[in-house]
């Protein structure tokens, strides 16, 4: 999942869809989440923490 979609989600809200999936997602003003820039960018933050996490386990060796 790349930088842009956890982007549109974070922004958008939670009933829109990645345009990735062929849905363009519905545009969620109403209910979209109400982050600041400084939210917004510890939540990216934290998104590239979990997907570095997850490359790492996937190329250790099973033991």
């Amino acid at each position: 999942m790349n930088d842009n979609v956890v982007w549109r989600a974070i922004r958008q809200g939670t009933k829109s869809r990645p345009v990735e999936h062929g849905h363009g997602g519905a545009r969620q003003r109403k209910n979209r989440f109400a982050f600041t820039d400084k939210e917004l960018a510890e939540a990216m933050r934290l998104a590239q923490q979990q997907r570095d996490a997850a490359d790492l386990q996937a190329w250790e060796p099973a033991t």
